[in-house]
């Protein structure tokens, strides 16, 4: 129900003054004329209610001015940050100072000879009207948000706690009284003394009888109360909320009578007038508005009409009453316009204007210029100032006139700005500050502005690549705001930074979020987009999502699926992945449940890892490992990799990374296992160096035959050596590793070749594939009695050296040479596939097995890509 009530008929606004910040306090003068609004901006503005125009502006609080109140002389008090000042509103000087507060002053409260003050330390405390303190009381309630005086003199304080307190003017507690559910935010006294109103930050308001504090009413305000003020002259009460409009309450009423006052949402403060007509509040966005009677503004008397005066034209022809008509020619032959008076002083204002521009000096502006931007900067209209400054600057740049101003304006312009956009700035809200920044006009420079948004606009990215991981990996689970990539892209500007590949990369998948929608119902979103999707749209999705995407596991496991599948019809890869650098070696953790792989670089090894897919955790080895291909990696418990001068562990992934053998010169061929066993051979020694438990025990062999052999381990510890001795004599000679005092190898059985071998291999069974320079590939067991190789392959192929590959099943694969073909055979030598390869992902360097989730592929390491392939017959 609208309240209607005399005199205040209809609540229309009407705007007052305006601060450069939030409007925090507002007070009155005794007279009831004058009033004082302070705030954020560090400013007191003095203006006359009667005329509603602005008489005085005072500066110098600290920062920000929080509490006000005058003194029955009319000297106002002004609690700001740390002190207390207290100032003539006519001149605005400060005439006494009290200092030593901690933090802010946020309630005042002045007697005839005393005051009383409350802040931000929690204490209440007395003093003197010259400063002297005498006495000071710690409230136990946080701090001190509102103090009033009531008729007897006593105190009335409140604080972050659901009740208030009652003091005597000793600081005594009279008394407690519990009042609401949370924190009371805001209290009143009426002028009568006879009521008090508590507001609270539930909602809530209620209305006390002074003396036995009986509570008479309670009002449910449905939005936290910010500010309350009892009228004069009416049962009134406004009422300020948080995020709403200001309402009316008549305490009087039996039911609850409420008015909606307009455009008063966050109204921080309320002041009635003395005669009860007009309301008066300051809001959060600095204007301090009015409601009900406006103020009438001073009449300007009207300048009476000037009399028109009869033109009088020079040089023209006059009647003459004795001599008739006298024309121009006789006058100028007479000589008589001379002595024409109005043609003497145009001749003389032409002669000083022709002067004046021949004598000007260039380099000096005109006075009237100096003069309007003066007046510009004293009435702080900094938009039209800096627009004349510049234009000055620009015209006469050596001028002293202008320096000063510009001085003058960068001294004294935006000083409660700027201290309020560094209090932004250092509470790290670097988005706020510098939309405050950029509010201020460019020209004239202000050196403070710039330095102040560089330094915003780079903590703000720090801020949003912190939070979001942006420039790492994007989290499609996250409801990512729509205006964070346009921010980003206006803070790279403003930091004059090109886009990095990070953001354009996040451009893309943002765009493709469009149709796989981010958020908390991704999963239900990738789902459907996949059994909706083409194959081509899924691979195009996948190719953008995996490097940059942080998926879960079971939704990463998902899209590989669906990708499998779709290589089983199309024949494509499952999956092609860019390298950064050339890789040639590779190995799979034991985590068949993750996408990891451990790939052997110059210098040292990289991991690959998925969720989003990327390299990471390069290692460069010790000394002379810089610069060598690491040929064989082994991912167990331990990172185990070798390379032609020497092989090294990492037992933590580079944390503890030590070498655990080397060179003389350069092994030629060498091969790792399990437990860390490895193999080394070295031509010119002729001898075989064995290394078992990652070093932990390791020793030399020279029972070898040959300096040229190849050699291949398995993970019972058995070795494989291909001897050749001729061009139709070679041998695959097995030896197990004899351990304890005498350690060494043992010969456990020969299988002969017929041809020349090119690569051993050697499964955990103990079955032997041995490949000849015809490109036939041999198979054998030298364990059983009287062994035998038998051919595999029926037509010879030329195998690619290094590409010959085992998994832990025993199966294995190779490459060719020329052909471009890659096969898959099982344990017992039996062809799984035949894979077709495409030239355009590259020249294959080195081959690997990948079991991931029960979907067993073929990783191809080719000179510029890591391709994953289905491992299905495909001959087409």
């Amino acid at each position: 129900m609208v309240l209607v009530f005399e005199p205040v008929r209809v609540m229309k606004s009407f705007k007052l003054v305006e601060h450069l910040a939030e409007a925090a306090c507002v007070a009155a003068h005794p007279n009831g004329k004058i009033y004082a609004t302070g705030g954020l901006d560090d400013r007191v503005l003095i203006w006359d209610y009667s005329t509603g125009s602005r008489k005085k502006v005072i500066r110098g609080f600290g920062g920000m001015v929080l509490s006000l109140f005058f003194h029955e002389d009319g000297s106002l008090f002004v609690g700001g940050n740390g002190s207390i000042l207290r100032v003539d509103v006519e001149t605005g000087e400060t005439l006494s100072k009290i200092a030593g507060f901690k933090g802010f002053v946020y309630s005042l409260s002045v007697f005839s000879n005393f005051l009383v003050s409350g802040g931000q330390d929690g204490r209440v405390r007395c003093w003197g009207l010259d400063g002297e303190a005498i006495w000071e009381k710690q409230i136990d309630i946080g701090s001190v948000h509102g103090l009033e005086k009531l008729p007897d003199s006593s105190l009335l304080v409140v604080g972050e706690r659901p009740s208030f307190h009652v003091l005597d003017i000793r600081g005594n507690l009279i008394s407690e009284i519990p009042a609401h559910r949370d924190s009371i935010s805001s209290l009143a006294v009426h002028s009568g003394g006879f009521l008090i109103a508590t507001g609270s930050d539930d909602g809530s308001v209620s209305i006390w009888k002074n003396g036995d504090w009986t509570l008479l009413k309670n009002f449910d305000c449905e939005a936290p109360v910010t500010s309350l003020s009892f009228s004069p002259k009416h049962s009134l009460l406004a009422v300020g909320r948080k995020y709403e409009n200001a309402i009316l309450l008549d305490w009087n009423k039996r039911k609850k009578y409420l008015s909606n006052i307009s455009k008063s949402e966050g109204v921080t403060s309320f002041e009635w007038s003395l005669d009860g007509a007009a309301l008066l509040g300051t809001l959060s966005n600095g204007t301090v508005l009015g409601w009900g009677k406006k103020p009438k503004s001073n009449k300007i008397a009207k300048k009476p009409k000037k009399e028109k005066r009869e033109k009088v034209e020079l040089l023209v022809e006059k009647k003459d009453e004795g001599r008739g008509d006298v024309s121009f020619i006789s006058q100028i032959k007479e000589k008589k316009f001379l002595k024409n008076r109005y043609f003497q002083i145009c001749a003389i204002a032409v002669i000083f204007l022709i002067s004046s521009l021949l004598l000007k000096d260039p380099s000096i502006p005109p006075k009237s210029k100096i003069r309007e931007a003066r007046s510009y900067i004293e009435e702080e209209n900094w938009v039209r100032a800096s627009s004349l400054l510049n234009d000055l600057s620009q015209e006469w740049p050596e001028s002293a006139d202008v320096s000063n101003l510009l001085a003058s304006y960068e001294q004294d312009a935006f000083v409660s700005l700027k201290i309020k956009i560094q209090s932004l700035f250092d509470s790290g809200n670097f988005k706020e500050s510098i939309s405050e920044l950029k509010k201020i006009p460019l020209k004239p420079d202000l050196a403070w502005v710039s330095l102040l948004l560089k330094k915003s606009y780079e903590m703000r990215l720090s801020e949003i690549k912190e939070s979001t991981k942006i420039d790492m990996h994007i989290n499609p689970y996250l409801d990512y705001d729509d205006d964070f990539l346009k921010e980003l892209s206006l803070l790279l500007s403003g930091l004059r930074i090109e886009k990095p590949d990070w953001l354009l990369e996040a451009e893309v998948m943002f765009e493709l979020s469009q149709k796989i929608p981010f958020g908390s119902l991704f999963k239900d979103n990738l789902d459907y987009f996949l059994k909706n999707s083409t194959a081509e749209e899924v691979r195009y999705f996948s190719e953008k999502a995996f490097p940059l995407l942080l998926l879960e596991k079971e939704d990463e496991a998902l899209i590989f699926a669906q990708l499998y599948e779709l290589s089983k019809i199309d024949n494509l890869p499952v999956y092609v992945f860019n390298l950064p650098e050339q890789v040639y070696s590779l190995s799979q953790s034991e985590d068949f449940k993750n996408i990891e792989l451990l790939l052997g670089v110059r210098g040292g090894y990289r991991i690959l890892s998925s969720s989003p897919f990327r390299f990471s955790n390069l290692e460069n080895g010790d000394g002379d490992v810089d610069d060598s291909l690491v040929q064989k990696v082994h991912f167990e418990s331990e990172v185990f990799w070798a390379s032609s001068k020497g092989a090294w562990v990492d037992s933590q992934a580079g944390s503890e990374k030590r070498k655990i053998i080397s060179s003389k010169r350069y092994f030629d061929a060498f091969d790792l296992a399990d437990n860390g066993f490895g193999v080394f051979h070295e031509s010119e020694t002729r001898s075989l160096q064995v290394v078992m438990g990652y070093g932990s025990s390791k020793f030399v062999w020279d029972g070898l035959e040959s300096r040229q052999i190849k050699l291949s381990v398995n993970n019972n510890e058995h070795i494989a050596i291909g001897y050749n001795f001729g061009p139709n004599n070679s041998i695959v000679s097995l030896y197990s590793v004899m351990k304890g005092e005498l350690m060494g190898l043992s010969a456990v059985g020969n299988l002969t070749i017929n041809q020349p071998v090119t690569d051993v291999l050697l499964n955990d069974s103990g079955t032997i594939f041995a490949f000849d320079q015809n490109g036939q590939v041999w198979i054998g067991n030298a364990s059983q009695d009287f062994p035998k190789a038998k051919k595999m392959l029926k037509d010879p192929k030329s195998i690619k050296l290094g590409s010959v590959v085992v998994n832990d099943s025993g199966s294995f694969a190779f490459a060719t040479e020329f052909t471009d073909k890659v096969f898959v055979f099982d344990s017992d030598g039996n062809q799984l596939s035949e894979i077709n390869w495409d030239p355009s992902l590259g020249k294959i360097w080195t081959l690997g097995f990948l079991n991931y989730l029960d979907i067993e592929m073929l990783v191809v390491v080719s000179e510029e890509n890591l391709v994953f392939l289905n491992m299905e017959e495909r001959n087409e």
